[in-house]
Formats: structure tokens, sequence, C-alpha cells
């Protein structure tokens, strides 16, 4: 028998519209994958009980999304610690952190990547690894499941958001976990 070690990878949690047809937004979905990857699938909560648990429990109509502040103090009150925001820092940062087995909350210009939706809005992924040949596998609650992106279009994403949103010089806005250690698996 060979052992090895894995990514623990979180449910994907997609974005969708509640039944009274208020839009889940990406930072609940990506609020929810992150609490599940940091302890192993023992926190796994709804994107409502998400939002409800942060100081903006009904969507403000101009800017529906939760920003990376938000995100991390709902967290912080479910007692999920360790998480940093690195808003400002460059792209190199961000990818030495994901190098390290943390996982990233990213913001990025959803229509530069490319896959599930071309809308034009700020958008919130989770990145979970890189892997030399594969890319970066990350989560946007738009897409079905967790996918492999080129570093260089993650980048270029989140560059466009940044440049946006006034990040000055060429700093990102994202946040890390801590260092998240690999799962033992049997084969």
């Amino acid at each position: 028998m060979t052992t090895v070690a894995r990514i623990y990878r979180p449910h994907h949690v997609k974005e969708h519209v509640m039944a009274g047809g208020k839009l889940i937004s990406c930072s609940e979905s990506v609020g929810c994958m992150t609490a599940d990857a940091v302890t192993f699938g023992a926190v796994r909560l709804t994107q409502e009980t998400f939002r409800a648990l942060s100081s903006e429990p009904h969507p403000d109509p101009a800017s529906p999304g939760l920003n990376i502040p938000q995100v991390l103090a709902v967290l912080r009150g479910l007692r999920i610690v360790g998480m940093v925001d690195n808003t400002g820092d460059a792209w190199g940062a961000l990818f030495a952190r994901l190098n390290q087995d943390r996982r990233v909350i990213l913001q990025v210009e959803n229509a530069e990547l490319h896959d599930c939706s071309s809308s034009r809005t700020g958008h919130m992924i989770l990145l979970q690894a890189y892997r030399a040949g594969r890319g970066i596998l990350a989560n946007n609650p738009l897409c079905d499941a967790a996918h492999w992106y080129k570093p260089s279009v993650i980048r270029h994403a989140a560059e466009v958001f940044a440049d946006a949103t006034g990040v000055p010089g060429a700093g990102l806005r994202f946040a890390v976990t801590r260092q998240i250690p690999r799962v033992a698996v049997n084969l």
C-alpha cells in the first residue's frame, strides 16, 4: 500500500438565487468554501447563514457582495483563525503563499477568467493549489466545480480588478489562510 499526501478539497459552493429572488453573491460562496477547507469539512455553512453572520446581512443593492474584511470577520466570528488580509501585496507574495499550502481568497475581474460567465463585474474566487504543468486549482462560484487555470489568467484578472478599484502599484486584493496540512491518503 502506498500513502500520499493530498490537499483537502472543500465542497464546491455555487452561486444561486434564493427563494425570494435575491442573488447569493460570490463572497458568501467563497467564505463557505474557505471555512470548509480550513476545518477539513468540520464547518460547512450555507451561503444564507454566512451572509446572516456578516456585518451586512441584507445586501446593499449598489454593492451586493461582501468585501475581504467582511468575509474575514465572519470567519473570525466562527473561531477560524490565521486569516490575513494581504491586500496591497503583489502577485509574487500571493504565489509564494499559495505554494505554502495556504488557500487564497482573491478578488478578480470576472470576465477576464474566460470560463463560466462573461459578465464584467468584480468577483471573488478561492485558490486552492498550484501544480507545475497543471496551473492553479481554483473555485469560481459561477462554475459547477473547481477548475485548473493558467497562472497568467488568474494574475491578469486580479490585476485588472485591483487597478479598477484603486489598489496602488502592482498590489492585488487577496487574503490567505493559515498553512493547511495535507491529508494522508492510502492508495
